[in-house]
């Protein structure tokens, strides 16, 4: 679990990645997601792509060359649920 949220915490260096990851809702296009992130296609694929690498974002293919992206929530609960056993407090 610490490699998977090391990983995790490194992709959200970087604040249009949590937009990214606050912002997304469902399974979305690259598209879709480009107007969360207020960038280009191409940036926004490169900020997708190493979400989707930290194990943050799910890619679905569809069809032969388009992708749904979607939150990763088992990441999303074991990272939480890293935080509840190591009780490690966010609000101080």
């Amino acid at each position: 679990i610490y490699e998977a949220a090391s990983r995790a915490f490194a992709a959200l260096g970087h604040q249009t990645r949590v937009r990214l990851v606050l912002g997304i809702e469902g399974k979305m296009c690259l598209s879709d997601i480009a107007e969360i992130a207020e960038k280009s296609l191409q940036d926004t694929q490169y900020h997708v792509k190493i979400l989707v690498q930290a194990g943050l974002f799910k890619a679905e293919k569809v069809g032969r060359r388009n992708y749904l992206y979607s939150l990763n929530l088992g990441m999303m609960r074991a990272i939480h649920n890293a935080n509840k056993f190591f009780n490690l407090n966010t609000n101080t």
